[in-house]
């Protein structure tokens, strides 16, 4: 990596967040700026911004402030160039910031993430060694759930040129900015927050004596692999794979154990964050047997599934009951129709006999 004054940096997406970002950026640093929209590439190279907001709109016209705006300046000197071409701009950058848009589905309660790790992937192809800080609205876990994805992925790719494995080099800052006024925001924050994925590590575990163990049935390397993506200094044992799958069927997963005995377990999706663990396990929530006993467990599956079957089946029996008894009615009123016609009959068959006689 460059030295600080040197380094150069790629925004992934020029709206209120990217934008924002680059200007910041730019008056002291190499950015470039990729977006999909000609339009905006041209306005951010002809010093006007494609968003209203005051301060970028001031920035990128004060030649004092942002000396070099659309072409590089002099060799190391501050500049701010936006491109369409994704791949110059990530291959030559010490950062990507990733500003692309999530769009949240309210129906589905879903974010669209896809704009995002087309960039990751993007990045890793062209420029694995970049840092990417993640500034776009994602949902909670999604992180942490890149990490083991990559990981799985890396675990199938050669080695780099140089033979060292792969590794996903990705931080998430979260923006706290308002529209209009982004630039201004980022020139005051209020609080910057940088975040990684962390597991309870053997850091914790050391600080309040407590022992941290990897079970895998991964080969060497792909423990050393694991080390190198996660930074883990515990010690690993080898450990039948059946027998993992049986115990937990996440991977990575977490057991927590005490005297033989199973206390809790977590998927890789609902680790303990660090508020969570801020003290000694046997204070905490998580460092106690889980409430929901078999009983309740039992209790919850009779109430929620089996109850409401036998009020179906209850529901529906009662159903054709009355339908049968529709039916018979029906039935027994025509019988006694047709009865009650052929009891005329003979009434007047036996009266014209008996006026004849």
């Amino acid at each position: 990596m460059r030295q600080f004054q040197d380094l150069k940096i790629a925004v992934a997406g020029t709206g209120y967040v990217g934008l924002s970002i680059a200007t910041l950026l730019a008056q002291h640093h190499q950015v470039t700026a990729v977006d999909v929209i000609p339009e905006k590439v041209d306005k951010i190279n002809s010093r006007i911004s494609p968003i209203q907001d005051e301060y970028i709109e001031k920035y990128l016209a004060d030649t004092t402030l942002l000396p070099y705006v659309g072409t590089p300046g002099p060799e190391g000197s501050p500049s701010l160039v936006a491109t369409l071409d994704g791949v110059s701009a990530y291959k030559d950058a010490d950062f990507v910031v990733i500003a692309a848009p999530t769009n949240y589905d309210p129906v589905k309660n879903y974010f669209d993430t896809s704009h995002v790790e087309e960039v990751i992937d993007l990045v890793l192809e062209v420029n694995p060694e970049a840092v990417m800080v993640i500034k776009s609205t994602i949902p909670v876990g999604y992180t942490r759930g890149l990490y083991v994805k990559y990981a799985e992925r890396f675990r199938q790719c050669p080695h780099m040129q140089d033979g060292r494995r792969r590794a996903l080099r990705l931080l998430f800052s979260p923006e706290f900015l308002r529209e209009s006024k982004a630039l201004y925001d980022n020139l005051y924050p209020r609080r910057i927050i940088v975040g990684y994925p962390k597991m309870m590590s053997d850091e914790y575990a050391e600080e309040n004596g407590y022992h941290f163990y990897g079970l895998t049935a991964s080969d060497g390397e792909g423990i050393n692999h694991w080390r190198d993506i996660t930074g883990a200094e515990y010690p690993f044992y080898i450990t039948d794979g059946t027998t993992l799958q049986t115990i937990i069927r996440s991977n990575p997963g977490m057991l927590l154990l005490k005297n033989g005995t199973l206390i809790r377990k977590w998927s890789h999706n609902d680790l303990p964050s660090a508020d969570q663990i801020n003290g000694r396990l046997e204070k905490l929530e998580i460092g106690h047997p889980d409430n929901d006993t078999t009983p309740k467990k039992a209790a919850r599956i009779v109430v929620w599934f089996i109850l409401p079957l036998a009020l179906l089946i209850i529901a529906d029996r009662l159903w054709a009951w009355t339908k049968w008894v529709k039916e018979k009615e029906t039935s027994n009123k025509l019988y006694q129709l047709i009865n009650k016609k052929k009891m005329r009959k003979k009434i007047v068959a036996g009266n014209w006999k008996m006026n004849m006689n």
